[in-house]
């Protein structure tokens, strides 16, 4: 040990000098290679600073991409033609399965249009400007992170490196307060743009995961690539009234509710009291609360008691709770969602 520590003075001390180190040439080797790892390992980047480039989204990029949805009957793929550009302006243009094949996600940043040519159907979609400019990696919807766990960048961990679309990629991986991980994320370790994602439910079901097959990256995109005009004969969805924000402790005076937060929630799931919002629709207010894990997110909806109905909208249990209808909608599993109901304390009885 002491030799090996004297080498290591020794050759050094001649590097820093100029001249020829007097250690034999295999301890010569062996320092060297030490050395040069010290020195990736001290100009590496950390995950927050990575994360921070890919959250600033500066890069411009095209390619193709496959989305590997989970559902009813099973898994299937989608084949997308992704356009980006700064300043979230995106496109999305679903190329197969053949009964997918044309439907369109544009946005220029500030409105976003979702375009179904089967259907000759176009709906129009304002971005809440807490996720305008803020969304690496893709829309809410073909999927992408649309959040991030700042708040818990200790949970963030380096798994090393890997290849994806013939570039080399920095893998972090994020694991929920269980200590299973729910997020792996594949970044460029060049222009910081998010090349894979994988997504894993608490129990290590794998929910979804998306890669690039081919990515480059122009110097720009033509600017019209991120407009959308409706084809004449298409029916236009216009977005109805924007959800106004209120805050979670001015909800009992200004809509005579008391707000239903669930005791359990799912592993890393809390409430973003940020976003904390009201809907009006059709004479109904209708509380609408924001639940995050960092990496997905799931709504509740409450409002006074609603009339039975045969089917609700899907991805989504309802609850009658007290003088409340509760409406949960997300990806969450039928045990999460039973776990939740059942952490509701009694109503009290009159």
């Amino acid at each position: 040990m002491e030799k090996l520590a004297g080498g290591v003075r020794e050759f050094i001390l001649a590097v820093g000098q100029g001249r020829r180190c007097s250690v034999g040439r295999r301890t010569a080797v062996v320092l060297s290679g030490f050395l040069a790892a010290c020195a990736m390992v001290w100009a590496a980047l950390t995950v927050e600073e990575i994360l921070s480039k890919v959250h600033a989204d500066q890069a411009t990029y095209q390619g193709v991409r496959v989305v590997q949805f989970q559902g009813p009957q099973g898994s299937f793929a989608v084949r997308q033609k992704v356009h980006h550009a700064p300043g979230g302006r995106e496109r999305f243009e679903v190329l197969s399965p053949p009964a997918m094949a044309g439907k369109l996600y544009v946005s220029d940043g500030k409105r976003a249009w979702r375009y179904d040519p089967q259907r000759r159907e176009a709906a129009e979609m304002p971005i809440p400007p807490y996720l305008s400019h803020t969304r690496p990696g893709g829309p809410r919807h073909p999927r992408g992170p649309f959040t991030w766990p700042w708040d818990a960048n200790n949970q963030w961990r380096h798994k090393g490196m890997a290849t994806v679309a013939g570039r080399k990629c920095y893998v972090l991986e994020w694991g929920c307060p269980a200590g299973k991980p729910a997020l792996t994320l594949y970044v460029d370790s060049k222009q910081f743009v998010i090349l894979a994602l994988e997504r894993r439910a608490p129990n290590g079901a794998l929910v979804e995961n998306w890669k690039f097959e081919v990515v480059e990256f122009p110097e720009k995109l033509d600017p019209k690539l991120f407009t959308f005009v409706p084809p004449q004969g298409t029916r236009i969805i216009r977005p109805g009234p924007p959800a106004e924000p209120i805050a979670l402790s001015d909800v009992p005076k200004k809509l005579r509710m008391k707000p239903v937060i669930p005791a359990w929630l799912p592993p890393g799931y809390r409430l973003l009291e940020q976003r904390v919002a009201v809907l009006r629709k059709h004479k109904r207010e209708v509380l609408w609360l924001q639940f995050s894990n960092g990496t997905d997110t799931f709504s509740l909806f409450q409002s006074f008691r609603l009339p039975p109905y045969k089917q609700g909208p899907p991805g989504a249990v309802r609850w009658d709770y007290g003088p409340y209808t509760l409406v949960v909608v997300g990806r969450l599993s039928p045990q999460e969602f039973e776990a939740m109901r059942k952490s509701l304390s009694e109503w009290p009885r009159q």
